[in-house]
């Protein structure tokens, strides 16, 4: 039974610099979707969530005078937006699963997700500076390479498939968030 896995803050450590190592921890813990979730991607979640909207508003070329009703609706919007990308690239992996010959589990597919997703969030500070933002584009090549060392661990992916399971999967979250995006602004959500 999985579920009561406690986070060490040296586990979000280790998954940077020790991803075999993290990844044994994770698969031993066996996480429930709902831990993978809360309790990595939510409070990590709010690092974007703070910084993007500060940077934006702070930007000398920016908005102009920012209202607190506009930081706080882009505070929502981007951590509901970082936590739906999250649940997107699991469900990716959920799905694909099978054309990988992949074990199908949706609570490792998460787990995966959002363990792998750390270094994109701790990246998410450098929202701050206009300037800085482009080196969170190094970090989501850290995120996908923890990505294809977790799908291994977790998922049971043969290593020579990994890479290409990461790359679907990327795309096929990357199609249904611009679907919900769509939806969303088009129902007036966003």
């Amino acid at each position: 039974m999985g579920g009561a896995l406690s986070v060490p803050a040296d586990l979000l450590l280790r998954i940077l610099w020790r991803p075999g190592e993290a990844w044994a921890v994770v698969l031993a813990a066996a996480p429930d979707w709902r831990h993978s979730l809360f309790g990595i991607a939510g409070p990590l979640a709010l690092l974007p969530a703070i910084t993007w909207p500060l940077g934006h508003a702070l930007d000398p070329i920016g908005p102009g005078e920012v209202t607190l009703r506009a930081l706080v609706a882009s505070f929502a919007a981007t951590f509901g937006f970082c936590v739906a990308v999250v649940v997107l690239a699991a469900a990716a992996l959920y799905a694909l699963a099978p054309v990988f010959e992949a074990r199908r589990h949706w609570d490792r597919a998460m787990a995966v997700a959002a363990y792998s997703s750390v270094p994109v969030f701790l990246a998410a500070p450098l929202l701050f500076s206009a300037t800085l933002t482009i080196l969170v584009v190094a970090a989501l090549f850290h995120a996908c390479v923890l990505c294809a060392v977790g799908v291994q661990r977790l998922l049971g992916c043969r290593s020579e498939d990994a890479a290409m399971y990461v790359a679907a999967a990327g795309f096929v979250a990357g199609l249904a968030g611009l679907l919900l995006g769509g939806l969303s602004s088009a129902a007036g959500i966003l």
